[in-house]
C-alpha cells in the first residue's frame, strides 16, 4: 500500500503494523529524558503509542491530530532517550520467540508532508535491552517503519538518539510512532 504526498512515499504493508492496534497494550510506562512543550502543545513520547490503527486486514491509516514526541533540548537531542516495558501479560498463556519494535522515524503526518524535512529525525540509534544487550540501528532519511527484530525475553527498552538528519527548519528531533508486536 502506498500514498504520494508531496513527492515523498508514503509506503506501508500492512505486516509492518503487527499488532500495532494492540500497542496500548503492548508498550508500558513509556518516559523520556526530555519533552518539548512549546505554546500550541506538549511533544510527551505517549503520543508514539498513538500514531497508528488497523481497521480490517486491508486498511490502516494515522490517528488524526496525533503528536509525536518530540526531544526537549535545545540542540538536536543526541543522547536523548524513550524508555519504555514491554507488557509480559499480554500473550502469558502463548509462547513467542522475541518481539518486534517498530518505530516510525521524524514528524510524519500525511496533511503536513513539510514537517518531516523541517524537523529532524533520528539518523542512528541504540537500543538498549534490559539494560545489556546493545543494538545498533541506521535509519533512511524518508518516511518508513523500521522494524527491529529482538530474539528472547525482553522486559525493557532504551531507545537512544545518536545522530540525526538535521531539520530544513528547526533542530527538534521528533519520532511519530513505536509500537511492540510478539515473534511467534
Amino acid at each position: 500500500m502506498e500514498y504520494f504526498i508531496d513527492e515523498k512515499i508514503f509506503s506501508f504493508k500492512i505486516n509492518d503494523l503487527e499488532d500495532a492496534h494492540l500497542n496500548g497494550r503492548m508498550i508500558k510506562n513509556i518516559k523520556a529524558s526530555s519533552t518539548l512543550t512549546d505554546k500550541y502543545h506538549t511533544y510527551s513520547p505517549e503520543g508514539t503509542l498513538s500514531a497508528w490503527y488497523t481497521g480490517d486486514c486491508d486498511s490502516w491509516g494515522f490517528v488524526k491530530d496525533n503528536i509525536p514526541w518530540v526531544e526537549g533540548k535545545e540542540d538536536y537531542g543526541i543522547g536523548e532517550y524513550l524508555e519504555f516495558e514491554l507488557n509480559q501479560n499480554v500473550y502469558k498463556n502463548n509462547s513467542y520467540s522475541g518481539w518486534t519494535i517498530s518505530i516510525l522515524n521524524g514528524y510524519v503526518n500525511p496533511e503536513k508532508p513539510h514537517l518531516y524535512k523541517e524537523n529532524s529525525r533520528l539518523k542512528s540509534a541504540t537500543l538498549i535491552v534490559d539494560g545489556k544487550k546493545e543494538i545498533k540501528i541506521q535509519f533512511n532519511d524518508y518516511v518508513e517503519i523500521t522494524n527491529v527484530k529482538i530474539s528472547g525475553e525482553v522486559k525493557k527498552i532504551k531507545l537512544i538518539i545518536d545522530d540525526v538528519y538535521k531539520g530544513t527548519k528547526y533542530k527538534d528531533t521528533c519520532i511519530t510512532g513505536i509500537s511492540a508486536s510478539p515473534i511467534w
